[in-house]
């Protein structure tokens, strides 16, 4: 059914100036830092054309596109307060609906109302769990937008003052502009009228602040996701008295059965609608090429907006976000043509998902088919004909070089948190949403969110040694990610040579392994092998460190050692290798939809059983090869982990400590357990992380954290999370 999301286009746009010039430059705007846009792609019956301009310091606007084969979703989702309401509707709406529909077998009125229904209780439930640590998360809200094209009817919901409008051909065949949403909002007589009867105890429910009516003098709209603070009074703030309600989330919602004399639908946020009538939107569409019709609409609007102010179109482009909010609010839109001869055929698409800030595909997260098939877990479900098994950059076959390159290519990007001293890297990540705090903590480092080769991902550390022993770092290419989290014991030398090597070993080593191979085998580039491998060389290298540097420099060297965690995402394959204790926590999709826990690492530390079992059968003649000191097993009585890069004294007599037992074999381990793992649709996201937080928090607990909440700052989230919890378990605040 609802195979539309096989394909999705989405614009969450923050920044935009990361994807100027995806479009052939035939209107101008091409070198605009504001402006992001996709001049024309394919949907379930047609074409559409895709287009947002940024006014806001922070763009507060969110949008997508959803084709399929049977469908199409759009949503505009224009945020006020801040970006937190708009991100997470855009984040989570298409995902209800989905959710209702499969349910009830088909989409209509109610389902659209009910998905809306969920997203504001979704929203309203996180600002209940964050209001009484950042208040103005009650402020924040979004108007909505929804537009869904299924079994040749066309329906629309929204709340605020976004609009859809439709261009149809009328009597003589000219061009004729219905809108086919309400706006809510309180410049309209009507609107105000019907919130004075719904308030008719309250004289000032609604009032013209410097010729502008606002509900409750704060606000245009009076329909939102979000925006709490106005209707429930636990989270009214300042003065504001609250009896009951004074925004609504209950959508406007319409259907249409498509005639053939529907040409287009503009989908728009009011940034739009300020500055060009329904009239004149319809025109330009009707007038203009579809190829790059959203752009033109945008580029109308500023040009509107450049002359309200006297200026010239290029002066309006010189100024910077933020400061062109004075001149117009940010812009989405979207034009949705609608050839009437596709109505009836299902459009061939590829099952991957296109979003803004990813230059990559994905799998769909709304391939219900996969999803939904059997009652088993979906874990074993293979990938079906029709998606693609691989991206390929280019028609023709690469060369062993060309491979070569694409594999280094994960380190033309690196973000990295070699984190000592931390106290530089504070305030990399901006804070500016302020939902979660911890922007002021000097030993917090954060990068909220930020692309990879088939995603997003959100990245945290905080210290609390005097010297940070933790080092990490995300490694994102063209086609394959690494992730590297590294937690050194000692000393941070392990570590810090480990975050340094072995993704470069990893490299190297995948590097000649192509080599060795024909072209037709060149998938095996990457393979567990090849992680094996790198950890050796990695190990290998550190101990020759310690070997120069033993007898001369510094003997403690030999003592310093790491935890490795090690992912790598290449070709539909998750690759996962450890030593030590850091751990990597699969979140997938399983029975009625709920959200599930795979560890997918062996913990290598004592106080396990069975590790303790395997280091005494791997030991027979040592008796005290694991022993408990103050209720805290460990190898040796010095180490808790058995596997580690590094640890040189627990593995080489030579450097063993004067006063350790002597031992005629390596205690402490280096070769890593590797699984390997197809990517299914039901994979949600994998959390890397240092035994720190696993120290804190359950597989379980983390995994649903991550569900729960949107993904700008989850990592923070899940770093702020534990340290919570570890305040409460010594009584702390």
């Amino acid at each position: 059914m609802v195979s539309w999301l096989d394909r999705t286009v989405s614009a969450c746009c923050q920044p935009l100036g990361r994807y100027v010039g995806l479009s052939s430059g035939v209107l101008g705007g091409e070198d605009y830092p504001l402006l992001w846009y996709r001049d024309l792609e394919k949907h379930s019956c047609g074409e559409f054309s895709f287009a947002v301009v940024q006014a806001n310091q922070v763009c507060e606007d969110y949008g997508h596109v959803e084709p399929g084969r049977e469908g199409t979703f759009v949503g505009v989702y224009d945020g006020h307060g801040g970006l937190d309401a708009s991100r997470f509707a855009c984040d989570n709406l298409s995902r209800h609906l989905i959710t209702l529909a499969r349910e009830k077998g088909t989409i209509d009125e109610e389902v659209l109302n009910n998905a809306f229904a969920a997203t504001e209780d979704g929203f309203l439930s996180i600002v209940e769990r964050e209001f009484h640590v950042d208040p103005g998360i009650a402020s924040t809200g979004c108007c909505c937008l929804v537009g869904v094209i299924w079994k040749r009817t066309l329906y629309v919901a929204n709340l605020g003052d976004c609009r859809a409008v439709l261009g149809h051909t009328g009597r003589f065949n000219r061009i004729v502009a219905e809108q086919l949403t309400n706006d809510h909002n309180a410049r309209i007589k009507e609107v105000r009228d019907e919130l004075r009867a719904l308030h008719p105890d309250d004289p000032n429910i609604v009032s013209c602040v410097r010729r502008t009516w606002r509900v409750k003098s704060i606000i245009q709209v009076t329909r939102a996701i979000g925006d709490a603070f106005l209707k429930k009074p636990e989270f009214a703030l300042g003065a504001i008295p609250l009896r009951r309600p004074v925004l609504r989330a209950d959508p406007s919602v319409c259907s249409r059965s498509l005639q053939p004399c529907d040409r287009f639908v503009i989908f728009a946020s009011d940034g739009l609608w300020d500055l060009l009538s329904n009239d004149e939107a319809v025109q330009i569409v009707h007038t203009y090429p579809r190829q790059g019709i959203a752009r033109r609409l945008v580029l109308s609007a500023l040009n509107v907006a450049a002359r309200a102010r006297k200026l010239k179109y290029g002066d309006l482009m010189n100024y910077d976000k933020g400061v062109r909010r004075a001149f117009h609010d940010d812009i989405t839109v979207v034009v949705i043509f609608i050839d009437h001869e596709m109505l009836n055929d299902e459009l061939t698409v590829p099952g991957m998902s296109v979003r803004g800030f990813v230059d990559t595909h994905r799998p769909s997260d709304f391939n219900i088919e996969q999803e939904v098939a059997t009652e088993s877990e979906l874990t074993e479900t293979e990938p079906t004909e029709t998606e693609p098994t691989e991206t390929k950059p280019t028609e023709t076959e690469p060369t062993e070089t060309e491979l070569t390159e694409t594999m280094v290519s994960w380190l033309d990007r690196t973000v990295s948190a070699c984190c000592q001293p931390l106290g530089r890297n504070v305030g990399l990540s901006s804070g500016e949403d302020g939902v979660m705090g911890g922007e002021d903590y000097p030993l917090l480092w954060y990068r909220d969110l930020e692309k990879h080769s088939c995603g997003e991902f959100s990245f945290a550390v905080v210290q609390a040694n005097q010297v940070c022993e933790d080092y990490g770092h995300v490694e994102p290419g063209r086609e394959g990610t690494f992730v590297g989290v590294y937690d050194g014991h000692g000393g941070h030398d392990a570590s810090r040579f480990a975050c340094d090597n072995l993704s470069r070993h990893l490299i190297s080593e995948a590097a000649k392994h192509t080599f060795f191979y024909s072209a037709s085998s060149r998938k095996g580039a990457i393979d567990e092998e090849v992680l094996n491998n790198a950890f050796a060389a990695t190990e290998d290298g550190f101990l020759s460190i310690v070997k120069r540097e033993f007898h001369i420099l510094d003997p403690a060297i030999a003592s310093t050692g790491c935890c490795c965690l090690v992912g790598v995402i290449w070709k539909r394959t998750l690759y996962v290798a450890n030593l030590g204790d850091c751990r990597a926590v699969l979140g997938h999709i399983g029975r009625f939809n709920r959200i599930f826990a795979e560890q997918l690492t062996n913990d290598h530390n004592v106080r396990i059983k069975e590790v303790r079992d395997e280091l005494r059968a791997l030991h027979p003649d040592d008796p005290n090869i694991v022993s408990c000191v103050g209720r805290t097993w460990r190898v040796k009585g010095i180490i808790k982990v058995t596997r580690a890069i590094g640890d040189a004294s627990l593995k080489k007599p030579e450097f063993a400590h004067r006063a350790m037992e002597p031992f005629r074999r390596p205690v402490v381990r280096a070769d890593p357990s590797v699984c390997s793992r197809n990517l299914q649709p039901c994979d949600r996201f994998v959390i890397f992380a240092s035994y720190g937080l696993w120290d804190l928090l359950s597989n379980e607990e983390a995994v649903q954290i991550v569900h729960t909440y949107p993904r700008q700052g989850i990592a923070r989230r899940l770093v702020l999370s534990a340290l919570n919890e570890a305040a409460r378990a010594r009584k702390l605040k």
